[in-house]
């Protein structure tokens, strides 16, 4: 084995200790956490931990950014979250369920800037929250944008790039900006999609 090789093996084997260790600081430092919370060490930030429960089986590739401040968020089972993720509750909740799966570069906002005065900067005019609520079996795939104040039903998926504004029925899939509904989950395999 060449000298970049050996350094390289040691190098990851460090850096998945550091991901266990870190894992289990994050995971204690949160209101409720349960079994096999894996997040990477020295790219996860949370803030208001007190504020965030998840459940077990959770994976982050990476990226992670919770923003309990003000806010609840509740993260349920066999959750898996690719890289480049936001979700803030800043001064609201969100609510994402079982089985849930997001791809990267995903933000998921419970809240927004107040904004209708002009006489003063929109910075000192402060947020107003509201709530998303995920339900189970829900793909958000890459490039999404979750506003506040919707509810995403069981089972739908959300196409890359989408902009969610309104609720999301059950099974439905939906994409866009804003985004619409453009097809079903089906359990007839013939479907538009050609998948088998």
């Amino acid at each position: 084995m060449t000298f970049a090789k050996s350094a390289l093996s040691l190098f990851n084997l460090f850096g998945k200790s550091q991901d266990i260790f870190w894992s289990l600081v994050f995971a204690r430092s949160l209101k409720s956490c349960g079994k096999r919370f894996r997040v990477k060490a020295f790219t996860t930030r949370i803030w208001s931990p007190e504020n965030i429960v998840i459940g077990s089986n959770f994976t982050s590739m990476g990226n992670l950014y919770l923003y309990g401040n003000d806010g609840q968020i509740s993260i349920g089972d066999n959750c898996s979250i690719n890289t480049n993720i936001v979700v803030g509750s800043s001064c609201g909740t969100i609510s994402i369920g079982n089985n849930v799966m997001i791809g990267p570069n995903v933000v998921i906002r419970a809240a927004n800037h107040c904004y209708k005065d002009p006489t003063k900067l929109i910075r000192d005019q402060g947020h107003l929250g509201g709530s998303i609520i995920i339900g189970d079996d829900v793909w958000i795939s890459s490039n999404c944008v979750i506003c506040t104040n919707v509810i995403i039903g069981e089972g739908a998926v959300l196409a890359a790039g989408s902009v969610v504004v309104k609720n999301v029925a059950p099974y439905t899939v939906v994409g866009g900006v804003p985004s619409v509904e453009i097809g079903l989950r089906s359990l007839d395999r013939s479907d538009s999609n050609g998948q088998k």
